[in-house]
């Protein structure tokens, strides 16, 4: 499990990709409203295989472009020597999106180093972007009161969905 990429699914789940979020959704596709058939056709239409970990072609682009369209939520932290920052990127800043990332926030918040960390949302639906912080999110939208967060392995998914 990477605790620099995560997908907050439409039901609310978080999901912690082992290692690339694309991985994530060739292997569990159905959970971001895709199919395995879907995926392979993209893969074929740019010509390219499935993707690697040296490899980020424009399959990959227009496949998490597709799922981020369905108000799926990829969120990754940037680890750049002098500008390091959590990215969000959505189609639609929505009330349930909203408490989602709060829950998310939050979890985050327990578990890294930097609960002030800067956090850039980009919201595809109108190229709104929107600049925060991690304590902000932690605390903000989200009335719903703290409750049990929990983070979904892909190893967890693998048993759930028997692959």
């Amino acid at each position: 499990m990477s605790l620099y990429c995560f997908w907050i699914l439409l039901d609310g789940r978080i999901i912690a990709p082992d290692s690339k979020h694309i991985i994530a959704v060739v292997n569990f596709p159905e959970i971001f409203g895709e199919t395995a058939k879907s995926i392979n056709a993209t893969f074929s239409e740019y010509g390219e295989q499935s993707p690697s970990s040296n490899h980020e072609g424009r399959a990959r682009e227009s496949i998490l472009l597709r799922i981020i369209q369905k108000n799926n939520v990829r969120i990754r932290k940037h680890q750049l020597k002098r500008n390091q920052h959590w990215s969000i990127q959505l189609y639609e800043l929505t009330q349930e999106r909203k408490q989602s990332i709060s829950k998310w926030a939050r979890y985050i918040s327990s578990s890294d180093s930097d609960a002030y960390a800067a956090v850039i949302m980009d919201q595809f639906k109108d190229g709104q972007k929107i600049y925060t912080s991690l304590d902000i999110l932690a605390g903000g939208w989200s009335d719903d009161g703290v409750e049990e967060i929990v983070i979904w392995t892909e190893s967890q998914l693998s048993e759930l969905y028997k692959k």
